[in-house]
């Protein structure tokens, strides 16, 4: 595999579904914990979760990313989190440099176990 081999969004996303999926018990009651919290000092804002509701949150950061168009957002405080201290909305929105005409979404290099980098991109 090459350092920089381009993974398309599209595979990513569909990986992030199949694993939010089985986060789903046979009694069909999900196993995600997730809620938005301020920090005890109210400076900061967390979001914290088991491993499954950080999955369900990154799948559900990289859909609006995979919207592409500015405006295209998610509330998450209205997805059903455990608890949600603020409101959470995660939008789309165009860089300066970005122009309309350009992919919206570029790519991103992720390290693997052995330092080498992985492209994620939507083509």
């Amino acid at each position: 595999m090459s350092t920089n081999e381009r993974i398309p969004l599209a595979e990513v996303l569909d990986l992030l579904r199949r694993l939010d999926a089985s986060s789903i018990d046979p009694d069909n009651r999900a196993t995600h914990f997730l809620e938005v919290r301020r920090d005890p000092q109210g400076q900061d804002l967390w979001i914290s979760g088991n491993r499954e509701g950080l999955v369900h949150f990154a799948w559900r950061v990289l859909e609006v990313a995979q919207k592409g168009f500015p405006g295209a957002h998610e509330h998450f405080d209205e997805i059903g989190l455990d608890f949600c201290e603020v409101p959470l909305v995660v939008r789309f929105q165009l860089a300066d440099w970005d122009t309309q005409e350009q992919d919206t979404v570029t790519s991103v290099n992720l390290p693997n176990k052995s330092g080498a980098t992985r492209k994620i991109s939507d083509d």
